[in-house]
């Protein structure tokens, strides 16, 4: 009987961990995407610097880490490229599909899982 109840109380502790982690991620990714969509000029991509260096600290501990190398190196260059608004909304549009795909491979979802 012991045995089964430490056995719940592991299932129980990592389903509420994977829960919160995967809260976490969806507010983190939230956050960034609104950040990333308001920025016009260098000081609103130092904001968005700012954010994701705090951000980061989190991803990496829970996703792949060349993702988050991916999204650094992009967000990066967004500052040097904010002026040219042709490449500065490519560059956006990618950083916002790279997060929402990794909020995707996430997810606890059938597919993901098998």
């Amino acid at each position: 009987m012991k045995r089964v109840i430490i056995a719940l109380v592991m299932l129980i502790l990592a389903i509420s961990i994977t829960t919160w982690s995967a809260h976490i991620l969806d507010n983190k990714i939230a956050s960034l995407v609104n950040s990333i969509n308001r920025t016009t000029n260098e000081d609103s991509v130092d904001e968005l610097l700012a954010e994701w260096e705090s951000a980061k600290k989190f991803f990496k501990i829970i996703i792949v880490h060349n993702k988050v190398d991916e999204i650094d190196i992009k967000i990066s260059s967004l500052k040097e490229i904010i002026n040219n608004r042709n490449e500065a909304d490519k560059i956006r549009s990618e950083i916002i599909f790279l997060l929402k795909s990794l909020n995707k491979s996430e997810k606890a979802s059938f597919e993901n899982i098998f």
